[in-house]
């Protein structure tokens, strides 16, 4: 059989990357908590932000922006990826690192916040057989001389300072996705493509920035919070099934760990399972994939807003991927190491 092209190596790498996202996220969740381990109880269950509440009151955990603020959050997730194909052994280390603005445009009655993010900073570092190495940061004022990185730079750049609307509930639900098809033209527009590759370009923006990609995506950061008051030792789970790229089924367990100095201290475990049907096609290149893993960390959430203060989380997923291009398929196993940070901004 004919080696498989190796420029889809690469952009299998990429899709890897993606995959691993998703697998945070958190889309249509439902939510069950269980009894507090110490029955203790608050006459309201409302914390008051001025004050840190003690370890066995019961504490609202809930977003609570201010109309006219800005909240800023951002990511960095670092990779190591193990992979076996055609005899060949390969390992792939890659960085993102990407900064949003989240400002407040409305506080509606029932507490829904109205919000533009805007994507304040992107870099992304690769180290992948067959693409060489991608060092982009939209921060530096170096230009690469490399072609991978210009490519990516071209993309990534025009992400910054661009964003799109969304409405988050109290718990941190994202609903009401609006203006992802400006922001996909106005990142095309600035690549100066031809018309077919304008087209093609097209599509695959138009699906990583979906409005359902986008509300998944930003779950992930936000939609983890209680449907109700909660006390230390309590705990409260959310599973859900993404069906948007690459499909995946997440159970994720939360537990109060600690409350102090108007923290609230939150340990994460979840399990990780790719849904029976797994699988995507993109420009002719047929993607599917038998993975499972775990998830585990801690989030620290500021009492009187309910944002993110800071969070780690590490994931170990395993498992095969599978790829037809033409009449040529392969299949090979898979390890991926997964260090996410976030902290607000």
């Amino acid at each position: 059989m004919k080696r498989f092209p190796g420029k889809f190596t690469g952009m299998i790498v990429v899709l890897v990357a993606v995959l691993v996202l998703a697998a945070c996220q958190s889309a249509q969740p439902t939510s069950t908590i269980s009894p507090s381990p110490t029955g203790s109880s608050s006459p309201t269950g409302q914390p008051n932000p001025s004050v840190s509440p003690s370890q066995n009151q019961v504490v609202s955990i809930k977003l609570n922006l201010q109309q006219g603020e800005t909240y800023g959050l951002k990511t960095t997730m670092t990779q190591t990826i193990h992979q076996t194909i055609e005899s060949e052994s390969q390992v792939i280390t890659q960085t993102y690192k990407i900064g949003y603005f989240v400002n407040v445009t409305k506080v509606e009655p029932n507490g829904n916040i109205v919000a533009r993010a805007q994507f304040s900073s992107v870099a992304m570092k690769m180290n992948a057989p067959g693409m060489g190495e991608i060092d982009y940061d939209s921060a530096s004022t170096t230009t690469s001389t490399s072609p991978e990185t210009q490519a990516i730079g071209a993309v990534f750049g025009a992400m910054v300072g661009k964003g799109f609307s969304m409405t988050i509930t109290p718990t941190g639900a994202v609903q009401n996705v609006t203006g992802l098809e400006e922001l996909v033209n106005s990142i095309l527009d600035s690549l100066g493509l031809s018309a077919e590759e304008y087209a093609s370009s097209k599509q695959t923006l138009e699906q990583q920035f979906s409005a359902q990609a986008q509300q998944d995506a930003w779950s992930n950061s936000l939609d983890y919070l209680p449907s109700g008051p909660v006390s230390v030792g309590q705990s409260w789970k959310k599973q859900a099934s993404l069906a948007q790229g690459f499909p995946i089924l997440l159970d994720t367990s939360y537990r109060l760990k600690d409350l102090k100095g108007g923290i609230a201290t939150i340990d994460v475990s979840s399990t990780i399972q790719s849904a029976t049907d797994a699988g995507m096609d993109l420009q002719g290149l047929g993607i599917s994939y038998q993975l499972s893993g775990t998830q585990a960390g801690t989030i620290q959430v500021r009492l009187d807003t309910g944002w993110i203060g800071k969070a780690s989380m590490q994931q170990s997923i395993s498992g095969t991927i599978g790829a037809k291009f033409g009449d040529q398929e392969l299949s090979w196993p898979m390890s991926i190491e997964t260090q996410i940070e976030e902290e607000s901004q």
